[in-house]
């Protein structure tokens, strides 16, 4: 089956691969109107090269974000057994880590957060907790992190 081609977005994909083939971590921020491509851009040009895709719910809970995180790292890590979903985003963000620290190689760890907008419920303290994964740990450790969102 012949892969799908991406067209007219060279300096968009440019900035993509420079910051995946880069030493040093990098957070990528995507954002504009809904439908114009912005996951089909990263999914192409990243191909078999993300570690962790997660796509937030619109209008879902805390719990429910939090258990759409635990069955995306599930689908990942192809674990037999159940992994029960975290209680918190701290919690989130360990078991984040320890899966990639796990994954063999020294490539660079991509990580997808697609709708990050619907992730961030009220009250969740979602984008605190993520800055903070991104500061102690992400920032450091030859990471690309992806951000899309709706304008």
């Amino acid at each position: 089956m012949e892969s799908k081609k991406l067209f007219g977005r060279t300096p968009e994909k440019q900035i993509i691969d420079e910051h995946y083939t880069s030493k040093d971590s990098s957070l990528i921020a995507i954002i504009g109107r809904r439908r114009i491509g912005k996951t089909y851009l990263v999914r192409r040009t990243l191909e078999n090269k993300i570690d962790f895709e997660m796509i937030g719910i619109q209008n879902g809970t805390q719990k429910e974000q939090l258990q759409n995180f635990q069955i995306a790292l599930s689908k990942l890590s192809r674990s037999k057994t159940n992994i029960d979903p975290p209680k918190n985003w701290i919690d989130a963000f360990y078991m984040l880590q320890q899966y990639l620290i796990a994954k063999k190689g020294k490539k660079k760890k991509v990580i997808f957060l697609d709708e990050f907008p619907w992730i961030n419920t009220p009250k969740s303290v979602f984008v605190e907790k993520f800055a903070h994964f991104w500061n102690s740990w992400a920032s450091e450790n030859n990471v690309l992190i992806i951000l899309c969102g709706s304008a």
